[in-house]
């Protein structure tokens, strides 16, 4: 929630009356130097106007956050910045619950791949996933693409248009994951990018889909690299492992098992319950 003047009003009278608040976000959206991007990096489909709105966006956000007591968020790289901001000094971490969902049976011996961008992104030649991208759709005739969300491709991909969906920002777009052979999480080295919960890993994980990521350190905190998740950083570590994964379907196969127990174990509601519970304790212990 930002700033909003009931916003402020309910926070301020909940501090008088000793209420704990907590200020819950799940993207870097209360620090104005990572957020939001700068307008060239929306390519054109926003206008000076409506950047200007994000930009007043962030000092509202922050503004509310700094009202609050505690801090919530879902990964420790983003609870860090929440820190330094909220009133006690001090953020939560919860992590986002799923449920294990059913795969879409295989069609066909193509090797379908999957990109989702919640964001606006380029995919082209000159970043680290594109270069992966293109090498393997030169190599492996089989391979297919399907893109989601804000995810665009440059003009390297169109020799391979007849392999390529761009589904844009469908709603459910975990209807277009959940027939695919691997998920790949781009990462653009960003601050705001690398606190980023690690969504799109937890939407192939309930179909135990592999993904192949960008190494961030919320990735690293939450997931085991090799294990139940793939982390790949720069162009060379992108191209190899995307070229061996295409390659091995038994590695996808035991990568997807081992992110649908990761999920099973650490993300289920229970689990998360109990995370919970477990601030729920620490905010009553602290009430005078």
């Amino acid at each position: 929630m930002p700033a909003w003047p009931t916003v402020v009003q309910a926070l301020v009278r909940a501090r008088r009356l000793g209420v704990p608040t907590l200020y819950e976000t799940d993207e870097l959206t209360i620090d104005p130097r990572h957020a939001p991007p700068p307008l060239a990096a929306f390519e054109g489909r926003i206008g000076e106007r409506v950047h200007e709105d994000l930009v007043f966006g962030v000092a509202l956000y922050r503004g509310a956050a700094a009202l609050c007591d505690h801090g919530l968020a879902p990964t420790r790289a983003l609870a860090g910045h929440l820190d330094r901001i909220v009133a006690t000094g001090r953020s939560f971490v919860v992590r986002d619950v799923a449920m294990p969902g059913a795969r879409s049976p295989a069609t066909g011996d193509g090797i379908r791949l999957f990109l989702y961008a919640p964001r606006s992104r380029t995919v082209s030649a000159a970043d680290a996933t594109g270069a992966a991208l293109l090498h393997v759709l030169r190599l492996e005739p089989r391979a297919r693409l399907t893109t989601a969300g804000f995810a665009l491709l440059d003009d390297a991909f169109a020799p391979f248009a007849d392999r390529i969906t761009q589904a844009g920002p469908v709603p459910d777009w975990d209807e277009a994951l959940r027939g695919s052979d691997l998920n790949l999480v781009p990462a653009d080295g960003s601050e705001a990018d690398s606190c980023l919960a690690p969504t799109s890993w937890l939407a192939a994980a309930r179909f135990g889909i592999p993904t192949l990521a960008g190494d961030t350190p919320a990735h690293r905190e939450t997931l085991q690299d090799g294990v139940d998740v793939q982390l790949a950083s720069g162009r060379e570590a992108w191209t190899t492992a995307l070229a061996a994964l295409v390659a091995a379907p038994d590695r996808r196969a035991a990568l997807g098992a081992a992110a649908a127990r990761r999920l099973r174990d650490t993300h289920a509601p229970a689990a998360v319950a109990e995370e919970y519970r477990t601030m729920i304790e620490a905010l009553r212990s602290r009430r005078p």
